[in-house]
């Protein structure tokens, strides 16, 4: 990821989504719109699992998007699409 000014700081269990357009890769607001230089790019969930929730239930209702879950501005560990769900070492 490339944008480390605001990572928010996690704590224990907590993992970061990132919702974008799949096609563009350009990042989207929880309602589903641009994110046009403002407005939040990340959303802090507690754990994996309510992530993954969250993730299934925006990409049913935005199925050209993903989400993205990372640990650390550098690289996400896992890209979820409405066809798919690729993992990667974190």
């Amino acid at each position: 990821m490339q944008h480390t000014d605001d990572f928010p700081p996690l704590t224990g269990t907590q993992v970061v989504l990132v919702r974008a357009e799949a096609s563009t890769g350009i990042v989207l607001l929880p309602s589903g719109d641009r994110r046009l230089g403002s407005g939040p790019r990340y959303t802090v969930f507690e754990s994996i699992s309510e992530a993954e929730q969250y993730a299934a239930t925006f990409l049913r209702q935005h199925a050209s998007a993903e989400c993205c879950l990372c640990v650390s501005p550098d690289a996400f560990f896992r890209r979820i699409t409405a066809t798919s769900d690729e993992s990667r070492d974190a």
